[in-house]
Order: structure tokens, then sequence, then C-alpha cells
């Protein structure tokens, strides 16, 4: 199993998580590191993904959770990564050297 603990997001003391969004994230993250799930358990799984169509903040942090396990699993190419984000940025206009998102001005 992964341990959040060293993950700047989960020791965060300003995350932007109810008591019960904060539930329903570990409870994802517990299920997303089984090995295998029963049938309750993919059942449970198939409910918070629904939550996290409905609430933008559970479907943040699935999707680091979710890149948290593949880069600890070693399923990820960094160099494929930050071609992929330079892409998307220039796509969507975005300026990453400036510390943060800010919109290009296009000419």
């Amino acid at each position: 199993m992964i341990d959040l603990s060293e993950s700047n997001f989960a020791n965060n003391s300003k995350m932007p998580l109810t008591c019960e969004q904060k539930k329903i994230v570990q409870e994802y993250y517990f299920l997303a590191t089984l090995k295998s799930l029963s049938e309750e358990q993919s059942q449970r799984m198939a409910v918070i993904l629904e939550f996290a169509i409905e609430d933008n903040v559970i479907d943040f942090f699935i999707t680091e959770i979710d890149y948290l396990i593949a880069d600890r699993l070693n399923l990820i190419d960094e160099t494929e990564l930050r071609n992929y984000q330079a892409n998307l940025c220039e796509y969507l206009l975005l300026d990453l050297d400036k510390g943060k998102y800010q919109i290009k001005k296009v000419k």
C-alpha cells in the first residue's frame, strides 16, 4: 500500500475538504490500492466515482490519488507527461513559467 503521509496534499491543513469528502477520498484511496476488489467493494467504488462526477473537490483528489499510485508504480513517463502538459498548456494558452497558470495574451 502507498503511504500518503509524505504527500503534500495529505498534510496540507488548508485542504478544501469537508469531513465527508475526506472520508470518501480516503475510502477511494484504500479501495484503489487493494490488489483486487470484492463485489461489494466494486459497487462502493462505483458509488464513489458517481460522487466525483457531482463533486469537483472529490474528483480533483481522486485524480491526484490515481496519479500518485501510477507514479509510485513507475507507470508514468515523466518526459511524456511534460510533453503532454506543454501541449495542453499551448492549446489552452496557459503560461506555466510564471509559477502559476496565467492566460497568455493572444496577438
